[in-house]
């Protein structure tokens, strides 16, 4: 899914993982409801991935609204 590994799912929630040498990433995200959430978690594997997330993280915060709402689009298109 968009570079991302499923990692772990279930009836109310996916786990999304990438890995690189200098950086694991997981997405969470649940539904409750009429509710989305979504938790980013990072381990930083090497030390340049303190340096290379806070401007990424900028862009992250601009993109994960928009995937959200695109999400809920498709979800509730009649199909």
């Amino acid at each position: 899914m968009a570079g991302w590994r499923i990692g772990g799912c279930g009836e109310d929630w996916i786990r999304l993982e990438a890995v690189s040498w200098f950086l694991t990433g997981n997405l969470l995200v649940r539904t409750a409801g009429e509710q989305v959430s979504l938790g980013t978690l990072l381990h930083y594997r090497r030390r340049v991935g303190n340096g290379v997330w806070p401007p990424l993280s900028a862009i992250h915060r601009q993109l994960v609204p928009g995937l959200l709402n695109d999400a809920e689009a498709r979800i509730r298109a009649p199909r």
